[in-house]
């Protein structure tokens, strides 16, 4: 689990195989949700398989990648946290894009 300050960083979400049907992902929309579900793909039907199916999402990273990139937008209140920010605040909160940060996960 994410602390909530890195949780407030989070603004969509890409499930590759998913076995919770496109349960809610924390707070993050249902809208900014993607799900990739390959035909044949056990996992996604619920069952503790792993097929081939499952092993090839790899070909959808860049529309992953496309799908996550769209969805940034600036964090609340980002106004006054750097040049970015007063740029983004500037041409309003809508489309402005969103701070990064890199969190990693030990195995």
């Amino acid at each position: 689990m994410l602390s909530a300050a890195d949780a407030a960083f989070v603004n969509s979400a890409v499930i590759f195989g998913d076995p919770n049907n496109g349960k809610p992902v924390g707070k993050v929309a249902a809208s900014d949700t993607m799900v990739i579900c390959h035909t044949g793909d056990l996992i996604c039907a619920g069952q503790a398989v792993i097929l081939a199916p499952h092993l090839t999402y790899g070909v959808n990273g860049a529309q992953a990648a496309t799908f996550a990139m769209g969805n940034m937008r600036a964090p609340a209140g980002a106004a006054g946290a750097g040049a970015g920010a007063t740029a983004a605040a500037a041409k309003g909160a809508k489309g402005a894009k969103k701070a990064t940060r890199a969190v990693t996960f030990a195995a």
